[in-house]
């Protein structure tokens, strides 16, 4: 099984998963366990070319919410246009507003 996981929001918390791999405008970290392989990907610019890449690669989108800011709305939008259904949110304070903010949209019903 091959997974692509896509990290959005801190990176502090992506560096956590796998092994370094390639760092320019996106970051890649691999992970292998008994022929399974997943990969990380996750934006490492403000662009907004680097973040629709990782959405385009990802098999499973993950955002990592430590605040409410612009740029978590723009992932919201982003991973929504490109049609994912299933997803995780990993916030500690904001679920409440991630989900207002998600209100009518499927990233709305993703884990957290």
């Amino acid at each position: 099984m091959h997974l692509t996981a896509a990290i959005f929001g801190d990176p502090e918390f992506f560096r956590l998963f796998g092994k370094q791999g390639t760092e320019n405008d996106l970051l890649i970290r691999n992970q292998s366990d008994s022929g399974n392989v997943v990969t990380y990907v996750a934006p490492n610019s403000e662009k907004v070319q680097p973040l629709l890449q990782a959405a385009a690669m990802a098999d499973y989108p993950v955002v990592v919410v430590d605040d409410v800011t612009p740029q978590i709305g723009e992932v919201l939008m982003v991973l929504e246009e490109s049609g994912f259904e299933n997803g995780l949110i990993v916030t500690d304070f904001y679920e409440d507003k991630i989900r207002q903010m998600a209100k009518g949209m499927s990233v709305g019903n993703f884990d957290f």
